[in-house]
């Protein structure tokens, strides 16, 4: 069987691990025992990595591997990419930066033609970025696209109507970061926690601002193709009037370790959630728009909606990478389509309980 060394024992790399279980194996690495320890209540392999985790660590680690997934990075992405050169093997991350892909597809160059590497694997980058590389492929130059992506708890709890799914870090950089899209055709940067709207999708009140980090890479790739290009984070009704009260009001917003203290300490972990995906389409003015809608919720046998959609494509993403020959050696995201992910049991998770919904209202 082949190895496969997850760098991260998370909610997702465990998902990761449980989908490889049966024809691979998939080896978790992780300096948290917590998160080693629930690996190994599931029957996954798990190894401690040592603290202050350096390239020989890993060297070891990737001996005999075939593939190397970062959910979790412990060194930059350079390092990892020459580290996965080294093993021989191919490498595919989790990482929502645009930079790091870059850094990616550079540590890249000159690898050996047999390898790949896959920055930006997961939901958004990764599956609505697959989703919307098909909509634009199929809209007229006129069209103006938006992506609407939701990771929510199934229940809001709290003022903010947020919980600890997704990881603070993370989301703190999405709403602090220069919103990159399309307008009038060419790429643009814009502020984050803008462009508000208030809608409803399959009778759920939401509410979307503009929201960094998601679809960089697309948005450069396809230049011209489209007029607009956009992409909003859904959240329950409040949840924005209370983020910017944290961030500009007290100031937070330059004391962004202060405020990811505060809510990692303060926000409720959990597994219960759901994702809300839609995708407006209009094809130039006066059209009426198209839209497209899938929500997806958390189950007892596979836990978080969320993990699942991240562990499945990054899944369909390696099964694409060891069986098609006829590929790029870097595969940002959107340069895969969704009929080459289709080829992968693992893409049956992502669309079984995805159907079309009615137009939100």
């Amino acid at each position: 069987m082949d190895k496969v060394v997850i760098l991260g024992a998370g909610r997702i790399g465990r998902r990761i691990a449980g989908l490889l279980r049966d024809r691979a194996q998939a080896v978790l690495l992780d300096h948290d025992p917590a998160k080693l320890d629930l690996a190994k209540a599931a029957g996954l392999p798990a190894e401690a990595l040592p603290p202050g985790v350096g390239r020989e660590a890993l060297r070891r680690a990737l001996t005999g591997a075939t593939a190397l997934i970062v959910v979790e990075a412990v060194l930059p992405s350079a390092d990892l990419v020459a580290l996965a050169c080294e093993a021989g093997c191919h490498y595919l991350d989790l990482n929502e930066s645009d930079a790091s892909a870059k850094d990616v597809a550079r540590a890249a160059k000159g690898a050996p033609g047999h390898l790949r590497f896959a920055p930006g694997c997961g939901l958004a980058p990764g599956y609505v970025t697959a989703l919307l590389a098909e909509e634009i492929a199929r809209a007229p130059r006129s069209a103006e696209i938006t992506a609407y992506v939701g990771v929510l708890p199934i229940t809001p709890v709290n003022r903010l109507g947020y919980a600890n799914i997704w990881g603070v870090p993370g989301l703190l950089q999405e709403y602090t970061r220069p919103v990159i899209g399309l307008r009038g055709g060419q790429v643009a940067a814009s502020a984050p926690l803008g462009d508000y709207e208030a809608l409803t999708i399959d009778g759920i009140a939401l509410e979307a601002f503009s929201t960094a980090g998601s679809i960089d890479a697309l948005a450069r790739a396809r230049e011209g193709q489209v007029q607009g290009l956009s992409f909003k984070t859904l959240r329950y009704p409040g949840h924005l009037e209370y983020m910017l009260f944290l961030l500009d009001d007290l100031g937070l917003r330059q004391q962004l370790h202060r405020l990811t203290s505060l809510l990692m300490t303060s926000l409720p972990a959990t597994e219960a959630d759901r994702v809300v995906i839609a995708l407006r389409s209009v094809a130039g003015a006066g059209s009426r728009p198209r839209w497209i809608t899938r929500q997806y919720v958390a189950s007892p046998d596979s836990g978080s909606a969320m993990a699942t959609l991240a562990a499945a494509h990054t899944v369909a993403m390696l099964d694409h990478m060891q069986s098609s020959a006829a590929i790029g050696p870097v595969l940002m995201p959107g340069d895969t389509s969704l009929d080459d992910l289709r080829r992968s049991p693992a893409f049956a998770l992502l669309e079984q309980a995805a159907p079309h919904h009615p137009v939100p209202a």
